[in-house]
C-alpha cells in the first residue's frame, strides 16, 4: 500500500519528494523467519540525494470493526493532527465546517489498513468553533474543535 505513486510502472517517480512516506504492506502468515528486499533503479542522467529507509515495524494487524480516530490539539492553532484507523483500501473524506455550518475546508484519503497519520491545516482561519466530520463510507464522527 503506497508503495508507488506511479503504479502503472511500479515505481515512486517524484524527482523532488523530500517528506518521509509512509508505507504498509501485509505479510505472508505461518513463516518463521522473512527477508525484506528494496530494489532501486536509476539512469546515469541525473543525480539525487537518493532514498532512506528508516523505523521498520512488524507488528500483527489488528482492526476493530469500528474506526478508530485521534484528534488533537483542541484547541487547535494553526496545524490539528488526525490519527485514525479505517479497513484497507476505505475511502476517508474529513469536512471541516464553521460555526454556521459552511464547509471551510475538506480532506480525503485512502486508508492504509493501519494508523493512518493526516494533519488538517487551520492557517488562514478564524478563532471560533469548528466542527470536524470523518466518514469512511460506513462509520463517520464528528468532532467539535476550538481556534
Amino acid at each position: 500500500i503506497n508503495w508507488y505513486n506511479n503504479a502503472t510502472a511500479h515505481v515512486w517517480d517524484s524527482a523532488n519528494y523530500t517528506n518521509w512516506h509512509r508505507a504498509g504492506i501485509a505479510l505472508p502468515t505461518g513463516l518463521n523467519t522473512i527477508q525484506f528486499r528494496f530494489v532501486l533503479q536509476s539512469d546515469a542522467g541525473i543525480t539525487r540525494e537518493g532514498v532512506a529507509i528508516d523505523d521498520i515495524q512488524v507488528f500483527e494487524r489488528q482492526l476493530s470493526s469500528d474506526p478508530q480516530w485521534l484528534v488533537y490539539p483542541n484547541p487547535v492553532r494553526n496545524i490539528l493532527q488526525i490519527i485514525s484507523l479505517h479497513e484497507t483500501g476505505s475511502k476517508v473524506n474529513m469536512q471541516l465546517y464553521d460555526a454556521v455550518g459552511r464547509l471551510v475546508r475538506s480532506f480525503n484519503f485512502t486508508a492504509t489498513g493501519f494508523p493512518d497519520k493526516s494533519n488538517f491545516n487551520f492557517y488562514g482561519l478564524s478563532a471560533g468553533l469548528y466542527i470536524l466530520k470523518i466518514s469512511d463510507g460506513t462509520r463517520s464522527k464528528v468532532f467539535k474543535l476550538v481556534k
